[in-house]
């Protein structure tokens, strides 16, 4: 048997890790701060964390790896980062200090700290994603994702299907469960275009809608999915923001259909989903190198959009097809 040559083997992983560590060197033009909940739907994969190789981005998320794609597209280098507590202003001013970057990129979550440290660096350029502004500084942008009409085909969609269901069993009574986080206009927009857009084609099924103001306690959705499943829900939309992965843990084996939102690029739940209504991350980027380059827009707008789910599938998958081919007009 060949002898290995360890002083090789450990002049490789140095030599990766100078390389590693070189990349810090040159700084970044973007820096993507992210909440844990965005991290581990749209950033990380499953095998991420138990990968000894994972600085190297080995297993990073197709989301991850198209931003990184879009921005190399434009001569721009992109650095993530993780934030474990997204109201801990003096560590994200010690980053933002440390790392000189074009841009400073925030998710959703994020929005309010992002404002604040936009005072605290009124000579760096930030952008927000989510949400309209409450208040605008001249160093920061918006990007902000219109999910009207995205929710509005739900509830169409999910109308027309729940009619096909009364057609073949008409003896039951059909129920549709709503848990919708409703903290801003915005939200409740969308709870309406969803309600709207359901009654509009809706014979029979009964709407059940429940709203949850605070995303700091999970008893309320605890208490209204168990609500749900005692009155045997038919279908369930679940847009519920940071506590969609604990909603999805409870309803794992629950048999009720499920429309969410931003959840069907988790591995770990896109089994269960029958729609998502998804933020375009893809398109928002290509507006934030935009924005990096001519600086002037100040609030963005990108649509989201309304993707089947791997629980949609053959007659319900074909209906959901003919139903996006007919509906091509805007919300209004």
């Amino acid at each position: 048997m060949r002898k290995i040559d360890l002083s090789r083997v450990q002049l490789f992983f140095t030599l990766i890790f100078l390389i590693f560590l070189l990349s810090g060197c040159f700084g970044p033009d973007i820096v993507f701060f992210s909440d844990k909940f965005f991290w581990e739907i749209y950033l990380t994969t499953e095998r991420e964390s138990k990968n000894l190789l994972s600085f190297l981005d080995f297993n990073q998320s197709k989301i991850k790896k198209e931003i990184k794609r879009i921005a190399r597209e434009h001569d721009k280098r992109i650095v993530f980062e993780k934030v474990e507590r997204i109201d801990d202003f003096e560590l994200l001013r010690k980053k933002i200090r440390g790392i000189e970057a074009e841009l400073y990129v925030f998710t959703p979550l994020m929005g309010e700290i992002a404002n604040d440290l936009a005072d605290e660096f009124p000579q760096k350029t930030f952008i927000v994603l989510g949400g309209k502004p409450e208040k605008k500084n001249d160093n920061t942008h918006f990007l902000y994702f219109d999910r009207r009409e995205a929710f509005n085909r739900a509830g169409i969609f999910s109308g027309n299907l729940l009619n096909e269901m009364i057609k073949a069993k008409r003896s039951e009574k059909f129920y549709v469960g709503v848990l919708f986080y409703t903290s801003t206009e915005e939200r409740e927009e969308e709870l309406e275009a969803f309600k709207k857009g359901f009654l509009q084609v809706s014979q029979e099924a009964e709407l059940i809608i429940r709203k949850i103001e605070s995303l700091d306690d999970f008893s309320d959705a605890n208490n209204f999915l168990r609500e749900f499943q005692t009155r045997n829900v038919s279908l369930i939309l679940l847009a519920a923001s940071s506590l969609n992965p604990q909603c999805m843990e409870i309803l794992a084996k629950d048999e009720s259909m499920i429309i969410t939102e931003n959840i069907a690029h988790s591995q770990k739940y896109s089994d269960r989903v029958l729609l998502s209504v998804e933020e375009d991350l893809n398109t928002a980027f290509k507006e934030i190198i935009k924005i990096s380059e001519i600086k002037e827009e100040k609030v963005m707008t990108v649509p989201a959009k309304l993707i089947p789910g791997k629980d949609l599938s053959g007659k319900n998958l074909e209906l959901f097809k003919n139903f996006e081919e007919q509906n091509v007009k805007k919300y209004k």
